[in-house]
């Protein structure tokens, strides 16, 4: 016996066939795989992912708790050789739960409304968001995503190209459904039972080891993103019919796991910043530059704060630099200046001298 699962029998298959085997290979010629990319919506019960069975004996009355109802959407998004996880995008009910009253930077993008449901707002300012950050890159993308009233067509896009999927086709074409939102919520459910195990264990109570908050839920989904395995997206994604493309034949794509990092992986977001703040300060004729890599980092600003941030450097960099230029020239029209006392700094100027330079 199985479990009747999915809705991949609901598939029109006339336009699974017909979309898989020429929208799709157009797309797959025109981009490169790491340039492709796919992305879909998933709630997440905060205590559903427990465990409902238990040993008994016979005869034995099993009993459990109200479970709560708190939940929370999860938009993923990877592309198809599994180099590049894009951050998580969480939606919650709350704009600032108390439990984030003190917490100043997130390992993912968080939103909020009523339902904690997709919207098409959150949905538009998250793509352009996405669009601006591979712009800067110099990388042009396909993102396909399901038909839904949640994601609207938008304009303006310059380095993202938008693809929606035809309706009712998600449970086969859609490579997140073919088992990436599953091996995230598996990894998920992992986390949260040694936690509970652990807290057991130290305990020996069972009242409050069930209490999950929000920001637990986001630290969990975030660390078990990284934790999905390159290898297991690219897979999904050939189950879904991508396939590779060279000089007009389709290859399947094979992958091979390994310990280390992959030779055609991505790099990292920090290095694609150091290589973005490398450029800039050769534009600007920088020689040097000192990185503090202890400094926490603040939230996402706005190009405006970023500009207005610049300017405020560049304002109190030159006013050292006027001032250093002054204690300079009073050097060399005294040589000879007297300090007082021992302790006196090297660039100090006397009242008198103060008087000839105007100062």
């Amino acid at each position: 016996m199985k479990v009747i699962s999915d809705e991949a029998a609901s598939a029109p298959t006339e336009t699974t066939a017909e979309w898989g085997g020429k929208e799709l290979q157009d797309v797959q010629r025109e981009y490169n795989e790491k340039d492709i990319f796919n992305a879909d919506e998933t709630g997440l019960f905060f205590y559903k992912c427990l465990p409902n069975k238990t040993l008994a004996l016979k005869g034995d009355t099993c009993t459990g708790q109200k479970i709560p109802k708190e939940r929370i959407s999860i938009l993923v998004a990877a592309n198809m050789d599994g180099s590049k996880k894009l951050p998580l995008l969480i939606i919650g009910t709350f704009e600032r739960p108390r439990c984030m009253k003190n917490i100043k930077t997130l390992p993912i993008t968080y939103k909020a409304n009523k339902t904690a449901w997709m919207t098409g707002k959150i949905f538009e300012e998250w793509l352009r968001k996405l669009d601006r950050k591979f712009l800067l890159q110099g990388r042009t993308i396909a993102l396909i995503v399901d038909n839904c009233s949640a994601h609207p067509q938008l304009d303006g896009l310059r380095a993202v190209r938008l693809i929606f999927l035809p309706p009712n086709t998600t449970s086969v074409l859609q490579p997140c459904d073919q088992r990436i939102i599953q091996n995230l919520k598996c990894l998920y459910r992992k986390r949260v039972l040694r936690r509970f195990i652990a807290l057991f264990d130290d305990s020996g109570s069972d009242d409050a080891h069930y209490k999950l908050t929000v920001l637990d839920a986001i630290n969990y989904a975030a660390a078990s993103w990284e934790e999905v395995k390159q290898e297991t997206i690219a897979n999904c994604f050939r189950k879904a019919g991508f396939t590779k493309v060279n000089d007009g034949e389709v290859v399947t794509t094979t992958t091979t796991s390994s310990d280390g990092p992959s030779a055609t992986a991505e790099t990292s977001e920090d290095e694609e910043m150091e290589q973005l703040f490398r450029q800039a300060t050769k534009a600007c004729g920088a020689t040097q530059t000192l990185v503090d890599r202890n400094i926490p980092a603040s939230g996402h600003l706005s190009l405006r704060e970023i500009a207005a941030q610049s300017q405020k450097h560049l304002l109190n960099w030159k006013r050292m630099r006027t001032k250093t230029l002054r204690v300079e020239k009073s050097k060399q029209l005294c040589p000879t200046m007297k300090q007082r006392g021992p302790s006196a700094p090297s660039g100090f100027i006397s009242s008198s001298m103060k008087a000839r330079l105007r100062i």
